[in-house]
């Protein structure tokens, strides 16, 4: 599933297409279920017509502002991708065709179909839930100390659970666990401020290393991920223990081992993060 980089980077695409002052002409919905909460010619009537103010990201979400107070959220999810192409006919598994002014289509493909779109006129409905954005300033250690001091659940959930913090997945949370050198299954209480810190700076350094090398693609495959662009992303050879279960650990030779933990494939070096559960000290 496409991360905080994967989708920061399909945001800077878009907005390298120059998709801003575009203009909705109109809109193909060929897969309604991915829409959410409207009907597709509900969606069509609302979205048609609309111009494209803004591209951000929130979490995992694409957001595109819309003019007349509408946000469209698109959520990836497994193997969602968007394409701004010319206009042409749609191809094999493009579920919704946008078609704008300047003769470009934005085009969402997924092979898989669990990519999910909503387009609302009160984003709390579809992001209220989202945690902090781990990286602005308010993603401090004083924040992830606070929140893990509480918690009696284990760290690897805690870093994927979206109300704590927004974009974090397995990818990034296994990276962000080796470099803090945390053993995912530690309880969150039971981690030091000092541990807490090394993570929270870890989880930052993952997150921008992965958005400097245009996101993590992990195969050939048309499933994984590319970029608008079509590119694949080049974080791959950055990563320290994920998808790297049998090879040997660059920092002390050990064998990484995959796990599950909270039914999660999970990779870690065992050297490295060893299991163990220190009391909580300042």
């Amino acid at each position: 599933m496409p991360e905080l980089p994967e989708v920061q980077t399909v945001c800077n695409d878009l907005i390298k297409n120059k998709i801003i002052g575009r203009k909705i002409l109109s809109a193909i919905v060929f897969w309604p279920r991915i829409i959410d909460g409207l009907k597709p010619k509900e969606f069509i009537h609302l979205i048609e017509g609309r111009k494209i103010l803004g591209v951000q990201r929130r979490g995992k979400y694409i957001h595109l502002l819309l003019d007349k107070g509408l946000h469209l959220f698109i959520h990836l999810r497994m193997t969602g991708k968007v394409n701004i192409t010319p206009t042409e006919k749609p191809q094999a598994h493009e579920h919704i065709v946008l078609n704008l002014d300047k003769n470009r289509c934005l085009k969402y493909h997924d092979t898989r179909k669990f990519g999910r779109w909503n387009l609302t006129d009160d984003p709390n409905t579809v992001i209220g839930h989202l945690g902090v954005e781990p990286l602005t300033e308010q993603f401090d250690t004083e924040y992830l100390y606070a929140k893990t001091s509480k918690s009696k659940k284990i760290i690897k959930p805690f870093l994927l659970d979206q109300t704590n913090i927004a974009g974090v997945g397995n990818i990034y949370a296994d990276e962000a666990l080796f470099l803090a050198k945390i053993h995912p299954k530690t309880m969150c209480c039971k981690l030091s401020k000092t541990k807490i810190e090394a993570l929270q700076n870890a989880i930052k350094f993952v997150l921008q290393q992965g958005i400097r090398n245009l996101g993590t693609t992990l195969g050939t495959g048309k499933t994984n991920f590319y970029s608008v662009a079509r590119k694949s992303g080049e974080n791959k050879e950055r990563l320290n223990v994920f998808r790297r279960d049998g090879e040997n650990c660059y920092e002390c030779n050990h064998t990484i081992k995959k796990l599950v933990v909270a039914q999660r494939g999970t990779h870690i070096c065992p050297n490295c993060q060893k299991k163990q559960n220190p009391l909580p000290t300042q």
